[in-house]
């Protein structure tokens, strides 16, 4: 299914509107926009509580684990990490797909930083 496709199945005849449904627009205010709501699977008009990622410390590396919705075939999901929120770099991050329901698929990312001093973090780049 394309974001197209699915902007109109989602939002109906509000579909056109950049606001409501636009890829950055954030309709039911859960700090997520509609193309990361596309990829991950999660619906945009309902501010959903559960935790759509995790991110956890393994071998002094930080792994982040996530689902992306499957049948989302027109986005990419890049995971990055840096330390110091500005430096966000893909490059020697590690994909691990741990499984799939047939509908979501789940993945673990493990950054590139080794056990340094200092904050590490972690995001997913969404990109179409």
């Amino acid at each position: 299914m394309t974001y197209a496709q699915w902007r109109v199945a989602r939002f109906g005849a509000q579909a056109n509107d950049p606001q409501i449904a636009g890829e950055d627009a954030d309709p039911d205010f859960d700090g997520l926009d509609n193309l990361t709501e596309y990829a991950l699977g999660r619906h945009p008009l309902q501010a959903e509580t559960d935790a759509w990622a995790t991110l956890d410390v393994a071998a002094g590396r930080l792994v982040l684990t996530y689902m992306r919705w499957m049948a989302a075939v027109d986005v990419e999901v890049t995971p990055e990490f840096c330390t110091d929120l500005t430096g966000w770099d893909a490059q020697g991050v590690v994909v691990e797909e741990l499984g799939d329901d047939g509908i979501m698929k789940t993945l673990r990312a493990t950054g590139p930083l080794p056990d340094l001093p200092g904050r590490q973090f972690g995001h997913l780049l969404i990109t179409q």
